[in-house]
């Protein structure tokens, strides 16, 4: 991680993070993931790195949903899409509709 970021790879690094995160979330080591997660999301909101912080609240809406916490998972899918509407990150919206409609199959109430 901090080869990578002295190296100015800081997008690799932060889609490295990303990818390590969803193999942490499919396999049950939540907290891991978690860590990566914010790890991302840090580093985004202080380089202003808009696509990525998207990214990276989808990946905790995921995780919130695979604990479980579909309360959580839903707060932050709302984030995600505010924020990709905002860039008008259309690949990530679809990705959003499918996790809400997923959420909403849990009870969870999306408000938009």
């Amino acid at each position: 991680v901090k080869t990578l970021g002295l190296a100015g790879q800081q997008e690799l690094l932060l889609r490295g993070l990303l990818a390590a995160a969803q193999v942490a979330t499919g396999v049950g080591e939540f907290e891991l993931a978690q860590d990566y997660t914010n790890d991302v999301l840090e580093r985004t909101v202080q380089g202003h790195i808009k696509l990525l912080y998207v990214d990276a609240l989808v990946a905790s809406a995921q995780l919130e949903k695979a604990r479980k916490d579909f309360t959580k998972a839903t707060d932050f899918c709302n984030r995600a899409e505010q924020e990709a509407k905002n860039l008008t990150y259309g690949r990530r919206l679809m990705e959003l509709a499918a996790l809400r409609a997923e959420l909403q199959i849990h009870g969870s109430s999306p408000s938009k």
